[in-house]
């Protein structure tokens, strides 16, 4: 600051001019009150001068100015205060999602289903919950393996909050087309985003050939006089042997070989050559023999029963086991249908049904061709109830 020269003719206006020209160079804006330490002793010759107590600095150790520390939170020069570090850190998006793992097949047949998983972790700042709206969602609202419902939902009453994980389990379904398709999963929250990770796989369908396919050529079985429908056939293992049946008049049998060919001429069943039709038959593997079961009017003309009779392969050739024995016990009962049958390797019984006025029938026969108990009504009438299988 400028020093003042103090006038020496003893004018009273001099001091006064003094006093004013100081105020106003204290009085500058912007201009900082140096403290007691002030590098200006207040004048260039033995005045002593003023100095201003400087709330704004101290004595340094050196006698000169010391700007001090400027307050914590607060700029030196009265601006917005600075960014400490120390404030609370960035919160994060609200709903977000973070993949911890996931199951999926790298390949499905065609029409075939396999259970996922999906598992996600809550890495947003808000709960999961089926009420509030969050679910996993096949992207884009579609999915190939899962055509019925693109939406997997939370159990009923669960709560995801965050920090926590959560797996989804459902079943995807391969489209009956072959090639690779890519089955991908996210976070939901409905109506309001999509957000978070992305659970993605490409899955290899395929369609495999059936093994089934024609084998060889037609073969024509020689069949006995008489009509040649309602045909039925069963296989027996040990002698790699099949047993056709057939008849509209008297009933016939033919053995084939397991590659189609024809073992040896064929046959009549029952003893009698009597009118009969809708022959059946079925293998008991246990007892190594077929039994063969048919409409039968030898007993009257105008009226069936239901008769029966065993085949057994012996060298390749049938041989007929014993006489043929009645089935249904009431005269001429039953309606000319068939007497379909079945075999238990369990109780080592055959159950035999048809149809009689009564109703649908049915008895139970041991391997000796005897009846056990008698018939049962599966359905009582009306009457004509035909074709039981």
């Amino acid at each position: 600051m400028p020093s003042v020269r103090m006038s020496e003719t003893g004018d009273p206006t001099v001091p006064a001019l003094v006093a004013l020209l100081m105020l106003s160079l204290t009085a500058c804006p912007g201009a900082a009150s140096p403290g007691s330490g002030g590098a200006d002793s207040g004048s260039d010759d033995s005045g002593s001068g003023t100095t201003d107590s400087g709330a704004v600095g101290d004595a340094g150790s050196d006698g000169g100015f010391d700007a001090g520390q400027p307050d914590a939170g607060a700029s030196q020069d009265g601006g917005p205060a600075p960014d400490s570090g120390t404030g609370p850190a960035d919160a994060g998006p609200e709903d977000d999602s973070e993949l911890v793992a996931v199951s999926f097949p790298s390949s499905l047949a065609c029409g075939a289903a396999a259970v996922v998983s999906v598992t996600f972790k809550n890495t947003g700042r808000v709960d999961w919950s089926e009420t509030t709206g969050f679910r996993l969602g096949a992207v884009g609202d579609s999915d190939p393996f899962r055509v019925s419902d693109p939406r997997v939902r939370l159990a009923t009453g669960a709560t995801v909050p965050p920090g926590a994980s959560v797996r989804f389990d459902f079943t995807l379904v391969a489209p009956a087309t072959a090639g690779a398709r890519l089955t991908d999963w996210r976070m939901v929250r409905e109506g309001i985003e999509w957000f978070g990770a992305t659970a993605a796989t490409t899955i290899d369908v395929s369609c495999p050939q059936s093994s089934l396919a024609r084998v060889g050529s037609t073969t024509t079985l020689g069949t006995i006089t008489g009509g040649k429908r309602h045909t039925d056939v069963a296989f027996d293992p040990a002698n790699d042997a099949y047993l056709v049946v057939h008849g509209q008049g008297p009933v016939g049998g033919a053995l084939l070989s397991a590659d189609g060919f024809p073992l040896g001429a064929p046959f009549q069943v029952p003893l009698t050559s009597a009118w009969g039709q809708g022959p059946r038959t079925v293998f008991a593997s246990d007892l190594g023999a077929f039994l063969v079961t048919w409409m039968d009017c030898r007993t009257n003309s105008n009226s069936a029963e239901v008769w029966g009779r065993f085949v057994t392969v012996v060298g390749g050739a049938p041989v007929l086991g014993g006489a043929d024995f009645k089935i249904s016990p009431a005269p001429g009962a039953a309606q000319e249908s068939f007497a379909p049958l079945a075999y238990s390797t369990v109780s080592h019984e055959f159950l035999v049904a048809w149809v009689e006025p009564a109703g649908l029938v049915a008895q139970r026969v041991d391997g000796t061709g005897a009846l056990l108990g008698s018939p049962i009504t599966v359905a009582p009438g009306p009457d004509w109830m035909e074709m039981p299988d």
